[in-house]
């Protein structure tokens, strides 16, 4: 459980690391494309935090969307998974599903774009820097996971 949220939160550094990185170099466009989709992943999340706890109220929708916004949700999510994976009366589901499905929202909007983005980028620029190839390395280790993840989730 952890894992996963650690490569979460390292995949989201390195990336922002490898968007000044970009701008440092020049590369306005690959530093746009990357915060479009870390902006999309962010956006996304949002609105499943509203859906999910809609029932909730406001003060809960509110916190839910800063832990979102501040790119923590992965770990609150996963703590409370791991203290027992209690359903609130009125929410939507369980924190194991929304712990999967923030982690798809992440993969598909943020890893798997950004990692091609930033391999494309190593190439086009012969950029072959240890933060550049570590960056794509933790959005690769992070598809991996979470992949793997949902394989094991979806045949138990």
């Amino acid at each position: 459980m952890y894992t996963g949220t650690s490569l979460s939160i390292m995949d989201m550094i390195t990336d922002v690391l490898a968007i000044r990185r970009f701008f440092l170099q020049g590369n306005y466009y690959f530093a746009w494309a990357n915060i479009a989709f870390i902006g999309a992943s962010l956006f996304l999340q949002v609105i499943i935090v509203c859906g999910q706890n809609r029932k909730l109220g406001m003060k809960t929708i509110l916190f839910e969307m800063l832990m979102v916004l501040l790119m923590v949700k992965p770990a609150l999510d996963a703590k409370r998974v791991a203290s027992g994976n209690i359903m609130l009366e009125d929410s939507c589901g369980d924190p194991a599903e929304e712990l999967t499905l923030m982690k798809i929202i992440e993969m598909f909007a943020e890893s798997l774009p950004s990692s091609v983005l930033q391999t494309y980028a190593v190439f086009r620029n012969d950029d072959y820097s240890a933060a550049a190839i570590s960056s794509i390395a933790v959005s690769a280790m992070t598809i991996s996971f979470v992949s793997t993840t949902m394989s094991v989730v979806s045949t138990n």
